[in-house]
């Protein structure tokens, strides 16, 4: 899902984020070509869906932070 920017009504927010996951950040998003800012507002978005594919994404995530 990418987010056209004309359409939205954007909020400020920071975040702390480590150097490993800064750089790789910045690598994906070039890749991309998209925003380091578009990628997070698409994690965000896929974090908080409720669909089927998110629900699955979600179950990793929550997996992971238990396993650490």
């Amino acid at each position: 899902m990418i987010l056209k920017m004309q359409n939205l009504k954007l909020k400020p927010f920071m975040a702390y984020i480590e150097e490993s996951e800064y750089s790789k950040l910045r690598k994906f998003s070039k890749a991309k070509k998209l925003t380091m800012s578009a990628v997070i507002r698409e994690a965000i978005s896929m974090r908080l869906s409720d669909s089927t594919y998110a629900s699955g994404y979600n179950d990793g995530i929550k997996k992971y932070h238990r396993s650490c």
